[in-house]
């Protein structure tokens, strides 16, 4: 006998027996439903929701040319910074701030070099 030959008997056609395991079937199956595919579901629909919401914010803030804020901080606290717009400006900035104070610069004097 094998796997077909045993699913064959639940057809329904042999009475109590083939509505039992049926409906206990049903129940397994609405139970995984319900515990394990609903919730994958929801997670990957979290997963999607959050990904647009990052690349729409950066999109807009590109596009919409909102400073950037490039900042030195010194344990907790702001030391100092400046804004910049554009993303490769951002960059820029960041860079030459960071030269600037691995060459022992004052923070203040690193930004004064990322603006120029």
């Amino acid at each position: 006998m094998d796997g077909m030959d045993a699913l064959s008997g639940l057809d329904g056609s042999d009475g109590v027996l083939g509505w039992i395991a049926m409906a206990v079937l049903a129940v397994v199956v609405v139970l995984l439903v319900w515990w394990v595919v609903l919730p994958l579901l929801l997670l990957v629909l979290d997963v999607v929701v959050v990904v647009v919401l990052a690349v729409a914010a950066v999109l807009a803030r590109v596009l919409l040319r909102r400073p950037w804020d490039v900042v030195i901080h010194q344990g907790e606290q702001e030391v100092a910074g400046v804004q910049v717009v554009g993303w490769r400006a951002a960059r820029r900035a960041r860079d030459t701030i960071a030269a600037a104070l691995a060459t022992g610069s004052l923070p203040e004097t690193a930004i004064s070099e990322a603006r120029r």
